[in-house]
């Protein structure tokens, strides 16, 4: 992300600045020292953003896919606990009762 975010950056930064130095020579020297620091904000912004939006999808999908596999393993288990212990006090309180 970082590599591609600066190239990208890198080459928009190169057309902005080969403009704007065409338009008006004598800021040079400012639009380099703006850029660097305009660039740098920039790469850490759009890294945390683009690392965020990713880890969110990353635990959303594996939250997703964990819930569904806990659900179903807990599920399984308490459904059979449940319906022995439910056969059982069946049975014993109508012992010859179908069920």
């Amino acid at each position: 992300i970082q590599t591609c975010v600066r190239t990208h950056i890198q080459t928009h930064i190169q057309t902005c600045v080969q403009t704007h130095i065409q338009t008006c020579t004598c800021v040079q020297t400012h639009i380099q020292t703006h850029i660097q620091t305009c660039v740098q904000t920039h790469i850490q912004t759009c890294v945390q953003t683009h690392i965020q939006t990713h880890i969110q999808t990353h635990i959303q999908t594996c939250v997703q896919t964990h819930i569904q596999t806990c659900v179903q393993t807990h599920i399984q288990t308490h459904i059979q606990t449940c319906v022995q212990t439910h056969i059982q006090t069946h049975i014993q309180t109508y012992p010859h009762s179908n069920l």
